[in-house]
């Protein structure tokens, strides 16, 4: 219980990059991708930060929730987030033989199917149905129930900075299309890696960044998380203390919330201890498996115990 579906992923596979862990992605045709860290290329993008285009008619994608990975995902509400117009192919629903309900959002830019019954696997093909029609873009999936639960979208692209989805210009719609009731924004490791670190930079980009969702949402709660501590080289970097620090000025600007890492972790230096447990990656900048688990189970404990003072608060104003 508590599943309500895995929600957005992107299948990152079909252009070349790492899928979300979970999932099994296969693709017929030729797919061209884009991301948002190409700062020279021009594309359209949304959540993401990535897309995906074919100009083949019949090409596919298949993506199938892993059976080894537990919960296991089924689904019977699918939103796939591509590009609609005069010029481009619409998709078919390949593979299920069952009664479904298919809408069409041409404003927010996804096809809706809704089917009679929950399945694990879905495959998608591109069909040319007019002359002027040329190409079909992908901004994402959101695989979905419709039973009561925890929905859990997500997107990241690898080295991408905040500054990198300022460049998403369909980021509000999709933001606004999925309704989310809380939202986790985590960047400062990719945005002070390098030595000439700019706090300027980063904290316009972020509170910008915060702007742009919140026109898609403007009353929904949002968590700021910094940077953990990690490596650059072959030393400590020092720039993760400045970027903490940006995102609790930034926090205090846009009046967010903030889960402090880089603290949880220990402070400067703390990544040699996470790396004795196994905890870091071999360039102890990324975590490693474990390391990541860990830190999902901490941030999820975090929530728990500010979630019951929530409630404690309340009831406590009730009594008096």
């Amino acid at each position: 219980g508590g599943v309500g579906g895995r929600g957005f992923v992107f299948p990152g596979s079909v252009i070349g990059t790492n899928n979300p862990v979970n999932l099994s992605v296969h693709s017929t045709g030729l797919w061209d991708g884009c991301k948002n860290i190409e700062s020279d290329r021009v594309c359209s993008l949304g959540l993401a930060g990535m897309c995906a285009t074919t100009e083949e008619p019949g090409a596919s994608i298949s993506v199938k929730s892993c059976e080894w990975f537990k919960p296991g995902y089924d689904f019977n509400l699918i939103r796939v987030f591509h590009e609609i117009s005069d010029e481009t192919f619409s998709i078919s629903l390949e593979q299920y033989d069952d009664q479904y309900e298919v809408y069409i959002d041409s404003v927010l830019g996804f096809t809706q199917y809704y089917l009679s019954r929950p399945i694990d696997s879905v495959k998608f093909r591109v069909i040319k149905t007019d002359s002027s029609q040329n190409k079909f873009v992908l901004h994402g999936i959101s695989l979905e129930t419709t039973d009561p639960g925890v929905i859990y979208h997500a997107s990241g692209v690898n080295g991408a900075k905040a500054g990198s989805f300022l460049r998403c210009c369909l980021l509000e719609k999709h933001v606004y299309a999925l309704q989310p009731d809380w939202i986790i924004i985590s960047f400062g490791t990719n945005d002070a890696y390098m030595s000439n670190f700019d706090r300027t930079v980063f904290a316009y980009d972020l509170s910008h960044l915060i702007d742009k969702v919140r026109k898609a949402a403007p009353d929904i709660p949002i968590l700021l998380t910094t940077p953990g501590d990690s490596y650059r080289g072959k030393s400590p970097n020092k720039n993760m203390i400045q970027a903490t620090k940006v995102i609790y000025d930034v926090a205090r600007l846009k009046k967010t919330a903030v889960w402090d890492l880089f603290e949880v972790m220990g402070g400067f230096g703390s990544v040699n201890n996470w790396n004795e447990f196994d905890l870091m990656a071999a360039d102890r900048l990324h975590f490693s498996r474990k390391g990541y688990v860990l830190l999902g189970d901490l941030l999820f404990n975090a929530f728990l115990k500010s979630y019951d003072r929530f409630i404690d608060a309340k009831g406590r104003e009730i009594k008096d």
